[in-house]
């Protein structure tokens, strides 16, 4: 499959007026819960504590349970794309979903078109994107890692001692 280019600048140029917008919502797509989990519970979990609404959208619905012990929310993923017209104040995308399917790169397009939103891609696979600030990692709060751990255990992921740090492989912010 040819890499997926993602014109993410021309976002600056669309308008940025008569798009309501919740000022604390983040929008997280994965192809399935355990995915979003690993690489970015610890992080979700500290925006939910924040007061931000944190909602997960999975082709494969998931286990809800893990998602409401980080305080999020999970709906599938044909909810999620439906909502662009509300749009989020921020997304967080997996790569291989922004890679593997063309709903989740329409939705990334049509949330860019409600005007500034910040856009964090995770996992492997990332594609090419024209703008994109290089890796990023965000450091978590100690409840987080309590928290992601308990998730994990939730959803029957191994996993040995929860990092301090998640890696995201790109963030794109304030278009």
């Amino acid at each position: 499959m040819p890499a997926q280019t993602i014109e993410l600048a021309t976002a600056r140029l669309v308008r940025r007026s008569g798009a309501s917008r919740s000022a604390h919502r983040l929008d997280v797509i994965g192809h399935d819960v355990a995915e979003v989990i690993s690489a970015a519970g610890g992080t979700l979990f500290d925006r939910a504590l924040g007061g931000w609404d944190v909602c997960v959208y999975a082709t494969d619905g998931g286990d809800s349970r893990a998602l409401r012990i980080l305080g999020l929310t999970g709906l599938p993923l044909e909810e999620g794309i439906s909502s662009a017209k509300a749009g989020p104040r921020a997304l967080a995308v997996s790569a291989a979903a922004l890679a593997t399917d063309e709903r989740v790169r329409d939705y990334l397009s049509a949330v860019l078109e409600c005007g500034d939103v910040e856009v964090t891609i995770f996992g492997e696979g990332l594609p090419s994107m024209t703008t994109a600030s290089g890796p990023a990692r965000r450091r978590m709060s100690l409840a987080a890692r309590a928290f992601k751990g308990y998730a994990l255990d939730a959803a029957a992921i191994p996993h040995g001692e929860i990092e301090r740090e998640e890696y995201f492989g790109a963030e794109c912010i304030g278009f």
